[in-house]
């Protein structure tokens, strides 16, 4: 890690306890930035101890000329410790776009589905043919310059649109669901995706919790955690099953209770089913979806595979939502609620 220089200014450090910043997601833009980076003259202590660089984040605030302010608010995260109790400083790097399995990529060079052109990833061909390929992700090739490139996560919440509101009237709201269309929000966030490789998605949430999603879906960009897919379960005609079997990851859908009839939680929009097929409800000889039985060994080496010590998990219960994988009688690893219904 890279040494601060002498100047150190000290900022009021804030407590994590007290929550983290979601609400002001940044405008959808291309998914990438440039930074030059030059060597740090201040930094930022954390209330958990970590000291951050300048233009440095932790997991909800960013270091602005020894302040704490709101990620972004002086430009991409140079680099990202969400503990808190490490910090971080940006390593001197050169031109490349990095891959999210840690590969640093040349302009003009390909992982196994984009290609870095200018600083930023684009689809294969973007900027003519590949100078080299690596497809791992890990290891990246091509000749590095002086300006470090990565993908940024990019997020947005808004009211749902008309075509969304059609689609899902009849198929995961009704009249007479415990909320209104007006209630819920659609965010559109950065995920990484299986194969390591940037990607969009979309969910639905109630719109007074929006913002605790949103910053757990920074966390996980920022911490490498990959969502398959994520899509409204309108999608899916509402059709849970098919969901999870997708490995979808999703939030409202007004519903019953698997195996009962009391509305679901996800029907009040404050629940969010994460990675389902790698996460799956388990009760007595019960694995739904039934393909997740290949993971009741809950390994964490496996990609998605949620376990208490994973920084998504942290990051739901630092806002005080619950975990399904801490109910007793039965595990939902993949269920994440408001109110630990």
């Amino acid at each position: 890690m890279l040494l601060l220089a002498s100047l150190w200014i000290a900022c009021t450090p804030f407590s994590a306890e007290s929550g983290l910043r979601g609400g002001d997601a940044a405008a959808l833009a291309s998914g990438q930035v440039c930074v030059d980076v030059e060597p740090e003259r201040a930094s930022c202590s954390h209330s958990f101890g970590g000291e951050y660089a300048d233009g440095a984040c932790s997991a909800g605030y960013q270091c602005c000329d020894g302040a704490w302010g709101a990620r972004e608010t002086c430009g991409a995260c140079a680099c990202t410790e969400p503990t808190g109790q490490v910090g971080c400083a940006p390593e001197p790097a050169g031109a490349s776009c990095t891959h999210s399995f840690g590969g640093q990529y040349g302009d003009g060079a390909c992982s196994s589905g984009y290609q870095c052109c200018d600083g930023a990833w684009a689809t294969r061909g973007s900027c003519g043919d590949c100078d080299c390929v690596e497809p791992s992700g890990e290891q990246g090739c091509g000749e590095l310059g002086s300006t470090e490139c990565s993908p940024r996560f990019v997020g947005r919440t808004d009211p749902l649109p008309a075509d969304l509101r059609a689609q899902m009237t009849g198929t995961t709201w009704s009249p007479g669901c415990p909320v209104s269309l007006d209630d819920l929000a659609l965010i559109t966030a950065s995920h990484w995706d299986f194969d390591g490789e940037p990607a969009t998605g979309r969910i639905v949430v109630r719109a007074d919790v929006a913002h605790v999603v949103l910053e757990v879906l920074r966390v996980a960009w920022d911490t490498g955690y990959p969502i398959e897919r994520m899509e409204p379960a309108s999608t899916y005609g509402g059709n849970d099953d098919a969901s999870m079997a997708a490995n979808n990851t999703s939030a409202f859908n007004c519903r019953a209770i698997t195996g009962g009839s009391a509305w679901s939680q996800h029907s009040y929009g404050d629940a969010v089913d994460l990675n389902p097929l790698v996460n799956p409800y388990v009760s007595g000889s019960t694995v739904l979806p039934p393909g997740g039985s290949a993971y009741l060994d809950r390994d964490p080496a496996d990609p998605g595979v949620l376990v208490g010590s994973s920084a998504v998990t942290q990051a739901f219960l630092l806002h005080g939502w619950r975990w399904g994988g801490y109910w007793s009688t039965r595990k939902d690893y993949q269920h994440f609620s408001a109110n630990g219904r």
